[in-house]
């Protein structure tokens, strides 16, 4: 399964809201407590938690180790792709 990233916003670095929420339910739906994915991606369960609680985003490579051990990719949408190429 795979996660696309939906805007320029994600080729600069940070999560768009879709991205987050995409992400969000994965955790949630994975069956792991958050703990476990935090110590398996190799961040602190606190990042995570605060992530969960919307009180903060995640960097792109911490997102991309999260979806990791959740057997998910990211990668970048064909729109993104079109925008970062300057077509529509």
């Amino acid at each position: 399964m795979s996660i696309d990233i939906f805007d320029t916003a994600c080729i600069l670095g940070y999560m768009s809201s879709d991205l987050i929420k995409q992400m969000r339910d994965a955790i949630r739906n994975s069956g792991l407590p958050v703990v476990e994915i935090a110590r398996q991606a190799g961040i602190s369960q606190g990042q995570l938690s605060r992530f969960m609680r919307n009180q903060r985003t995640l960097t792109l490579p911490v997102a991309e180790k999260v979806c990791d051990v959740l057997g998910l990719e990211l990668r970048p949408s064909k729109q993104t792709i079109a925008k970062k190429e300057g077509r529509k």
